[in-house]
Formats: structure tokens, sequence, C-alpha cells
């Protein structure tokens, strides 16, 4: 956050129901790391474990449950800004890299969607579309 705060209005947190190596506390930490900042912290639990192999695209459709289950879509679909930076919670930034990605995208083409190395959209379990 040293470099790249200016940028940030929510944190969104996923709270599985087994936590990785069982840290819980770990949630805590970043909730109480951010109080007091400015910066909003939502925390939400997945109502089912959707694996990266299930791809049940007419469910995905209609049941929000289950789309919200699935990783980053319920930041996806919740959030009101412009802009949604995804990455993994060990990141370690040495420099502003938003302020790079939101110049990429006011350079770029109107239709960009993504900036940087992109993961595995095409094995989404809401489809590749």
């Amino acid at each position: 956050m040293q470099f790249n705060s200016q940028y940030v209005d929510t944190i969104y947190l996923s709270r599985q129901a087994f936590q990785p190596h069982n840290d819980y506390v770990g949630l805590f930490k970043v909730i109480d790391y951010f109080r007091n900042t400015g910066i909003k912290i939502s925390v939400w639990r997945p109502h089912y474990f959707v694996s990266v192999d299930v791809r049940d695209y007419e469910r995905a459709k209609t049941d929000t449950r289950f789309r919200h289950s699935i990783l980053h879509q319920y930041p996806l679909e919740t959030t009101n800004k412009k802009y949604l930076c995804m990455m993994h919670n060990d990141m370690l930034f040495h420099k502003d890299i938003i302020g790079d990605m939101l110049k990429a995208f006011e350079e770029g083409a109107s239709n960009l969607i993504g900036t940087g190395s992109i993961g595995q959209c095409w094995s989404c379990p809401a489809g590749p579309d």
C-alpha cells in the first residue's frame, strides 16, 4: 500500500470455509491493519466451494450464490468502480504499478479489459466469455 493506496477504495477478502493452512487469524490481521485508513474492507464467505474444474455455465447464469462463489466473481459484480485490480495476497510492490496499469487503460483500446499477466480466464467455471 506504500505505493498504491491513493487508488484503493475497497479491499475484497474471501473468507473460505477452510482457510489455507488453517489461518483464520490472518484475515483479522488484514482488517486490523487497514482500520482507520479510509480504505474499506469487504469480507464475504462464498456459499459454495467451486473448484476450477467445475463448468456449469447455465447455473452460473441463474444462481447468484453459485456465481458469487466463483473466485473473484463477487467483487467483479459488486464494485461500483470503473476499475478493479485483482491480485494474490502475497504481492510485494517496489513502485506504483496501479498508476502504470491505469495509464495502459487510458492509452489502450476502448475494449481493453486487462493489463499485465492475466490468469486462466479460459478455465473459469462461469465460462470463457
